[in-house]
């Protein structure tokens, strides 16, 4: 399970976030500040995106990208130590609401961007020794959570250098502190073998990737296999011989018409079997250029020698070579299809609309209302957590008042 707060999942980000994570054999990764707007999950290549952004502004948002697994793993973006007290309250009570929610048998990870500092100063079962620096008021209100809820923070638990202990470094490198955090249940923090950072890895952040190596047994499933389809547009002119010849033979009177059609339906599926090939799996299309992702690897070699003159420059480099990248690809896939109008290819048109449709059509989160039923609406899901943070603050007083 890993963090890192991307700054901005812009073009080409993704495809490098994704690269990293194929590389260091990353299953589950949490994103902090995608700056999308928005909420709902799609697909991208092997990956699934989860994303949870404000509704207008490109600001802070969230998201995960991974293969699942059966855990709960809950991806927080925190106010910054500088936020009014309301909204760090607001904050904590819908991350209290998402708890509560969830199935006392998972087990769960929050994982994120705290903006907090909880220091050196260990509190036991919570807190351990290899914190970073003094802890400040959002620490403090951040391990307050933690005993309300038994939980622990992982990565001041282990032993490492300092450089892997960093979390956020100031762009000209004078100020580094640790504010993200891997959380994890005090019943499960067995599950967790360490946690470090990854200062060689670059996306174009200030915030280093924070990763966490978690050991859980899982019940066996099977997986089912997908069913071939055969390729359609390969027919070979034997195929339409071949059935006409096995139809010619059929004797079609006094027959059942359900004995007949299997009879045709066997027919057809044995003469495509020997003349007809099945489709190869497809992979989806990489738009991004061999150019741009070796700039991204010189990108990523530079932060990991510590040549910020170098880093700024191959990072300025990287947006424009992907944008340009993105341009291209769809100029590409427009002229696909104008092809295949052109030709009254009408079965090939409608694949490559479909396909550049889906890779923008994101299926839409809900909440459902204290009736049960689901909330699509953004007004109704806004005024629905309005509606339970003040039922929440209500009961909160009342048993305080009752002390």
């Amino acid at each position: 399970i890993e963090d890192w707060n991307v700054n901005g999942l812009n073009v080409g980000k993704l495809d490098i976030v994704k690269r990293e994570m194929n590389r260091l054999n990353i299953y589950i990764l949490g994103i902090s500040e995608i700056h999308w707007t928005g909420n709902g999950f799609f697909n991208s290549g092997e990956h699934t995106v989860y994303y949870s952004g404000n509704d207008t502004t490109r600001r802070r948002g969230v998201g995960f990208t991974g293969k699942p697994h059966d855990v709960t793993v809950l991806q927080i973006y925190s106010p910054t130590a500088v936020a009014p007290e309301e909204e760090v309250e607001e904050f904590y009570g819908k991350l209290q609401d998402a708890l509560s929610q969830i199935p006392n048998k998972d087990i769960i990870y929050i994982i994120g961007d705290f903006n907090s500092k909880v220091g050196t100063m260990a509190e036991p079962e919570i807190v351990g020794r290899f914190g970073l620096g003094v802890r400040n008021e959002a620490g403090d209100r951040l391990v307050q959570f933690c005993q309300e809820h038994r939980l622990m923070i992982t990565n001041t638990w282990f032993e490492q250098p300092k450089w892997r202990l960093y979390t956020w470094t100031l762009p000209s490198g004078e100020h580094r502190n640790q504010i993200d955090y891997i959380l994890c249940q005090k019943k499960w923090q067995s599950s967790i073998l360490a946690v470090k950072t990854y200062p060689g890895v670059a996306c174009g952040s200030d915030h280093q990737l924070l990763v966490a190596t978690v050991k859980l047994k899982f019940c066996n499933t099977k997986q089912t296999v997908a069913a071939k389809k055969f390729n359609t547009e390969k027919i070979s002119p034997s195929y339409a011989v071949e059935v006409k010849n096995r139809f010619n033979l059929l004797t079609t009177e006094e027959r059942h018409p359900d004995e007949l059609w299997e009879e045709v339906k066997a027919c057809i599926i044995e003469t495509a079997l020997e003349h007809v090939p099945y489709k190869k799996p497809s992979k989806s299309a990489q738009w991004i250029s061999d150019l741009t992702i070796s700039i991204a690897e010189e990108r990523r070699k530079a932060k990991a020698t510590g040549n910020r003159e170098d880093f700024r420059r191959l990072n300025a480099e990287f947006q424009r070579e992907a944008r340009e990248d993105k341009e291209n690809y769809w100029n590409e896939q427009c002229q696909k299809m104008e092809e295949a109008s052109r030709k009254g290819h009408t079965r090939k048109l409608y694949a490559h609309v479909k396909r550049a449709w889906s890779t923008f059509k994101a299926r839409k989160a809900t909440i459902h209302g204290s009736n049960g039923q689901e909330l699509h609406d953004q007004q109704a899901i806004r005024d629905r957590w309005k509606e339970y943070t003040e039922k929440l603050y209500e009961r909160m007083i009342i048993e305080y008042q009752s002390l």
